[in-house]
């Protein structure tokens, strides 16, 4: 923490005090992070053969880092490598009462640090001993390869000791691919074909109804229309949701006020000379003083709103006239008693009565 700031006063000179204590107790990550220290000049005088010496220390306790950058370059240019990963410090604990590395977990890093992809074309000819190349043959050719339980940027033909390794592929639009794979004493080379994520089904425009049996100006409009009939489908999956989710009877009351909701919905475009009939129950005074022709007319509009076709010659004229009747069924009592709301049967009754 000591050459980061974090959490105390950046102090390289103690943070290299720290490394060295850990280090000189064989722990292969203080003994890493001292030879970066040497080779930069950070807190302690600019020494490459010190450098050289620990980040050799380092890779014989099978430090990967170390290991990793002993393979590809040379001692004496340790200091010419640059920075590029979060160091994590010991702190007073891991430098006092450090112990000799143990194996790491295939969940992490000793560093906790997630690698960054690097694909260059500099791919090593051999590796050093004990170690072997590890290839990852993506497709689509493009994708972000990662080793994510090592700090080293994965290349194609990575040098790396036996162990297992976490291997993460991505690419944008495909679904990506997370496996442990395991590095014994041979190189190994890795095929990773990425499935294409499915694009969403474009929307047939149909409404959640059946448009043959529409039997209301609305319910046609919304056939017609392949905006609305999207919108109806959206607004009938939210009500399926809605409703499995609810105790049986709030479900109930909810079905009650859909019913009540859609013969609203209807009158606001019904052109209709009755509409009040079929969203509210009639009182004495809405037929007061009406003629038997015009209360005739009254309760038979609210069977001609669901689609029932007359015999007689004088209704099938005036209702085909209408522009929003649609007839489809002759069954009377289909009508009365599976179409028609209680409010509707409740007028049609009171209706009658007064003809």
């Amino acid at each position: 923490m000591y050459d980061s700031g974090k959490g105390v006063i950046e102090d390289n000179q103690q943070a290299v005090n720290w490394y060295r204590k850990a280090a000189e107790q064989g722990n292969a990550n203080a003994q890493y992070h001292l030879s970066r220290m040497y080779a930069t000049g950070e807190g302690v005088t600019k020494d490459n053969q010190e450098a050289s010496n620990w980040l050799s220390k380092a890779a014989e306790l099978g430090q990967t880092d170390a290991q990793s950058l002993l393979a590809h370059v040379k001692p004496s240019q340790v200091a010419a490598e640059p920075r590029t990963t979060r160091i994590v410090k010991p702190s007073r604990l891991d430098a006092e009462e450090a112990e000799p590395p143990q194996a790491e977990s295939e969940e992490s890093n000793d560093t906790g640090i997630v690698a960054e992809d690097d694909q260059g074309s500099n791919t090593p000819t051999s590796c050093p001993d004990n170690q072997y190349a590890l290839i990852v043959n993506a497709t689509p050719a493009t994708s972000r390869i990662r080793i994510m339980n090592i700090q080293p940027k994965y290349r194609p033909g990575l040098c790396l000791t036996p162990r297992r390794y976490d291997i993460y592929v991505t690419h944008r639009g495909y679904h990506s691919y997370r496996k442990w794979t395991t590095l014994k004493e041979a190189d190994v080379s890795v095929n990773v074909a990425l499935k294409q994520i499915a694009k969403p089904k474009t929307s047939s425009s149909r409404p959640s109804f059946n448009c043959a049996k529409a039997t209301t100006r609305t319910e046609r409009t919304i056939c017609r229309n392949s905006q609305l009939s999207n919108a109806d489908v959206r607004l009938a999956r939210i009500y399926s949701r809605l409703r499995s989710s609810l105790p049986k009877s709030e479900a109930k009351w909810l079905g009650r006020q859909q019913h009540a909701w859609l013969k609203m919905r209807d009158a606001c475009s019904d052109n209709s000379k009755y509409p009040q009939t079929s969203t509210r129950r009639l009182r004495r005074a809405d037929i007061r003083g009406k003629s038997k022709r015009a209360l005739r007319l009254m309760r038979n509009e609210i069977y001609a709103r669901h689609g029932y076709i007359f015999s007689d010659p004088n209704l099938k004229r005036y209702f085909g006239n209408q522009p929003w009747y649609s007839g489809n069924t002759t069954d009377a009592t289909k009508v009365y008693y599976r179409r028609l709301s209680q409010i509707e049967r409740d007028n049609v009754k009171l209706i009658r009565r007064n003809e």
